[in-house]
């Protein structure tokens, strides 16, 4: 250990010496005008100075014998000593991968002083607007709404808005620019809407409108980065002829049974009486069917059809858990197409995944590693990634050690059984609780159970590296480590001083 850290030492010495030598002797060297800042950046990114970096290598020459020479007499040992001068050594590197950090470095600086600074806090209220172009005998006719862009900031801001999509001709925003003031919290905009004169050019069904607010910090001129743009979506409906319904599928179980609800949307300009059904399908084969009550519909507005389903003869307890999917099929008349038939579908989750965990009696050893294994049996009809959280309690409840497993893939299939790795301090032999809990790969808990298991004293051998890895021995090492540091400084510092 003392030779690496002695040979890792002395190759830092080499290395960065010379780097250190020829730095120190340009700042004592350097005129007082010029600054610190100017002195690195003329050594590190000039290229016709030396440079540095860290993909470059430095070649330190060894330092050459004293040469000396004879004098006329043959037995004269006279020594005429040359004097030696040290090369000042050049630690080459590539200068343009320090000129682009040096660029990167300086724009994230402009970006974060001057950028980010300016750019405003605006909101729109409301978000989207669903419009319906229709009078009482369906034609498309005029309609106006207000949308509120609000200053947050209260920033003086420049603001225009503008319409995108196969109507934004039609429609007319006012203002469609303006400037707000420092004390203005809001501006009110007016949105009129204008169809087609011809409503058969107009075709039936939803027409996807967006309005953009664009803001600016006022007198910018545009500066890059330094504005907000917010979209408010408008849903513009031509309705259609007779009646036109749309329909979404929800269900979910409640005391053992399925309750079901079609939420049906008509388009039309006609009211309707719908009707259905709905299949359901669910683990271990288990299927039925149940009715949906009628319910009339009215032209351009919604209802409702609802029913719900209790398994065969089965009590609440016996719905079995797992993964359903229910299909609603409903029918209406409609005066321009006759009965029109449609449906919905829908999965829903009855119950929740639950893993059992066996019974075990594992003994432990204090001041050692144990290896746990925890048996599992998920109840559930698909695969579950889950983990499990070991804790072992003494008998006050306090914890000695804690590990969590690593996340597994569970089966209702095929049975098997988490790893821990429990790692116990010193601790009095006796009975201790042993605790695991199950969660899902979103910490939801799965199951849970406890154990009293027993633990055994630290053997002799395990006490001594507990020793060794005590506070104490870590305080040793540390000053060993900054004996070693100065001995390196040290001896960079003779060196200096015999170049000197």
């Amino acid at each position: 250990m003392n030779e690496i850290i002695t040979t890792t030492a002395y190759g830092a010495k080499n290395q960065f010496s010379p780097l250190l030598e020829s730095l120190s002797a340009d700042v004592s060297r350097r005129d007082h005008s010029q600054s610190l800042f100017e002195l690195l950046r003329v050594r590190f990114f000039e290229p016709e100075s030396q440079s540095f970096s860290f993909r470059g290598s430095a070649s330190l020459e060894p330092e050459p014998p004293v040469r000396s020479e004879q004098s006329s007499g043959a037995h004269d040992n006279t020594v005429a000593a040359r004097p030696y001068v040290r090369p000042r050594h050049r630690v080459q590197g590539d200068t343009s991968a320090h000129r682009k950090l040096f660029i990167s470095l300086i724009s994230l600086f402009l970006l974060f002083a001057f950028v980010l600074p300016s750019i405003t806090a605006l909101q729109i209220s409301p978000a989207a607007k669903s419009v319906t172009l229709a009078d009482g005998r369906g034609e498309p006719t005029a309609i106006a709404y207000t949308l509120r862009v609000i200053n947050d900031e209260r920033a003086r801001l420049a603001v225009n808005l503008s319409a995108e999509g196969d109507l934004a001709g039609s429609i007319l925003l006012a203002p469609s620019s303006f400037t707000f003031s420092p004390d203005q919290a809001e501006q009110p905009v007016t949105v009129t809407v204008t169809p087609p004169q011809d409503p058969s050019s107009l075709v039936p069904g939803d027409h996807l409108q967006t309005i953009r607010v664009s803001a600016l910090p006022a007198g910018s001129g545009g500066q890059f980065g330094s504005g907000v743009t917010l979209l408010h979506n408008l849903v513009l409906l031509k309705p259609y002829d007779g009646a036109y319904l749309a329909g979404s599928l929800s269900a979910g179980e409640t005391g053992g049974s399925v309750a079901f609800t079609l939420s049906l949307s008509n388009k039309g300009n006609a009211s309707t009486t719908a009707s259905g059904t709905v299949s359901v399908n669910g683990p271990g084969g288990l299927s039925g069917s149940a009715a949906l009550a009628s319910s009339v519909i009215p032209r351009l507005s919604g209802g409702k059809l609802t029913g719900s389903w209790t398994p065969g003869t089965l009590t609440p307890a016996a719905l079995a858990s797992g993964h359903y999917t229910a299909n609603a099929t409903f029918t209406y008349d409609d005066p321009v197409r006759g009965t029109v038939t449609d449906s919905s579908s829908s999965s829903f989750l009855v119950g929740r995944p639950v893993v059992r965990l066996a019974a075990i009696s594992p003994t432990l050893s204090a001041g050692a590693i144990n290896r746990v294994f925890l048996p599992e049996e998920l109840t559930w009809d698909a695969p579950v990634d889950a983990y499990a959280d070991v804790t072992l309690l003494d008998n006050s409840g306090a914890t000695v050690a804690s590990t969590r497993t690593s996340t597994a893939t569970l089966s209702p299939s095929s049975p098997s059984a988490f790893l821990a790795f429990l790692e116990l301090p010193i601790v009095t032999a006796g009975n201790y609780t042993l605790r695991a809990t199950v969660h899902d790969a979103q910490g939801s808990v799965l199951g849970n159970a406890e154990w009293t298991v027993p633990v055994r004293a630290a053997t002799p051998l395990a006490a001594a590296k507990r020793a060794a890895a005590s506070p104490a021995g870590v305080t040793v090492l540390v000053l060993l480590l900054l004996v070693l540091l100065l001995a390196l400084v040290l001896l960079l510092w003779r060196r200096r001083r015999r170049s000197g």
